[in-house]
C-alpha cells in the first residue's frame, strides 16, 4: 500500500499556517534551517528555550503555542 505525505508535526503547521516557508522562518528567526528541519522531523527532541523563544516570536504566537509540549515552568519566565 502506497504511503501518502507524512503528517506535519505542530511546529510546521503553525508555520505553514503563519505563511513561512523553513527559509523564511530561518531568516525571520535567526534560527538555521538545519535546525528547524530537525525540529519538525523529532518533536520529542524539543528546542533549547533561546530557540523555541526566537521562533514562536518570529512566527507571532506564544510560546507555548507554538510548543505545547514544553513543560509550563519553562513558558513562563
Amino acid at each position: 500500500m502506497p504511503m501518502g505525505p507524512r503528517p506535519l508535526g505542530h511546529l510546521a503547521r503553525v508555520r505553514v499556517l503563519r505563511g513561512h516557508t523553513q527559509a523564511s522562518l530561518a531568516e525571520a528567526s535567526g534560527v538555521s534551517r538545519r535546525t528547524i528541519i530537525a525540529l519538525e522531523k523529532d518533536a520529542a527532541r524539543g528546542p533549547r528555550f533561546d530557540t523555541a523563544w526566537r521562533l514562536a516570536r518570529a512566527l507571532g504566537q506564544p510560546l507555548g503555542v507554538v510548543f505545547p509540549e514544553l513543560p509550563d515552568e519553562e513558558i513562563d519566565p
